[in-house]
């Protein structure tokens, strides 16, 4: 029979906490023991202690432990209790999902990135659950995301882990069947021409992929209009929708060029210059007046809002405590300023008017009444049915 586990044992209370237990090796153990720590502490209003796994454990100190385990499949997360212990279990993403699980069950919640975002309860006894859970995660392509961006993996990862294109059409098709009105995207750090043919062999095996998404973290520079315009010529002859998903400029020193992952770059701060923010501004304001102009483009998603999320990197709109940058100031300008369409507008004698806009929803006001019409599709037609209802 398996062993009756307290329901819980306590972690922190009267002002003792206790041990976060990782690899110091590994960067992402060091990452997530940092992150249970900060909200650890926070709740308790403690400091639980960050200890490396090689270091002798008294008995009966309350430990939460983090391994990554590579006997576990890819993504698969596992959590088991001990009597004063909790063992988080994880191949490559699955160790993070088991500290995010742990930490929403404790109470908390996210409401966007940072940590301005997060909701964390305050408790003067912090109590650990004995959870018992073993999750698979179904996508087994996860793992090729942990790989070097610079080299072609593409196929050799395909290959090493024998996953037919017919198989990325079960996942999509299964999506499409639970929501008909999604959009899936297939989506990459890798700009290169094999992620051009990953793309192909996708499309000719009638995978419903809805659009391209392109990830472009600069962290070590901005990649220029030379660049932009190369890999919008090239990811646009598929003729679908592009999503620029992870877009990051930053606001200070840029990351040496000899680091290969982003993630090795671990600094105990990143700072914003004003030198920098003039210059994150510049490239924001022309990198998206670029992507804006482009007429597949169809979305942006800046990483981050806010500075000191990913690599504590100066990346956001605004600084940590929300303060506005020249790059938030810069980008109002142009989506509420120079991309927006306000006129006021006078009939000629047949009734009818004219004017140039930007392609989009726009709302007409008379003393009459509003209407509303768009500028992707015929304007008369709608006007007319927006006249008859």
């Amino acid at each position: 029979a398996a062993p009756a586990w307290p329901r819980h044992f306590t972690f922190a209370a009267k002002g003792e906490a206790g041990w976060i237990v990782y690899d110091e090796r590994k960067w992402q153990s060091r990452q997530l023991a940092a992150e249970l720590k900060y909200h650890l502490d926070a709740m308790s209003g403690t400091e639980c202690r960050l200890v490396d796994s090689i270091i002798i454990q008294p008995p009966g100190t309350p430990i939460v432990e983090l391994r990554e385990d590579r006997f576990l499949e890819v993504g698969q997360m596992k959590i088991e209790p001990g009597d004063t212990r909790l063992v988080l279990s994880g191949r490559a993403a699955g160790l993070s999902h088991a500290v995010t699980y742990l930490l929403e069950t404790l109470g908390c919640r996210y409401l966007w990135p940072g940590k301005t975002g997060k909701i964390i309860p305050k408790v003067a006894v912090l109590d650990i659950p004995a959870i018992s859970i073993s999750h698979v995660s179904p996508f087994k392509v996860r793992e090729i995301r942990v790989f070097d961006p610079l080299q072609d993996y593409w196929r050799q990862n395909l290959e090493r882990l024998k996953i037919d294109p017919r198989e990325y059409k079960k996942v999509f098709d299964a999506a499409k069947e639970t929501d008909p009105d999604a959009v899936l995207l297939i989506n990459d750090f890798n700009t290169s021409k094999k992620y051009e043919e990953l793309i192909e062999a996708l499309l000719e095996a009638d995978v419903p992929v809805s659009a391209i998404g392109i990830q472009s973290h600069q962290h070590q520079g901005y990649w220029g209009a030379e660049k932009l315009n190369d890999v919008l010529e090239r990811f646009s002859r598929f003729g679908l929708p592009i999503h620029f998903t992870e877009n990051t400029l930053i606001s200070g020193e840029i990351m040496p060029p000899h680091i290969v992952d982003l993630n090795d770059w671990q600094v105990d701060e990143w700072p914003s210059t004003p030198e920098g923010e003039d210059r994150q501004a510049r490239e924001i304001s022309e990198m998206y007046s670029i992507l804006f102009a482009h007429p597949l483009v169809e979305a942006i998603t800046t990483w981050d809002f806010n500075d000191g999320c990913w690599l504590k990197a100066p990346s956001g709109f605004v600084h940590a405590d929300n303060s506005e940058k020249p790059s938030y100031q810069a980008l109002r300008g142009l989506i509420h300023g120079a991309w927006e369409t306000h006129e006021t507008l006078t009939t000629d004698s047949n009734g009818n008017l004219s004017f140039s806009g930007f392609r989009g929803d726009y709302i007409l006001r008379t003393s009459s009444g509003r209407a509303s019409l768009s500028l992707n599709s015929d304007v008369t037609a709608q006007l007319r049915q927006e006249a008859e209802t």
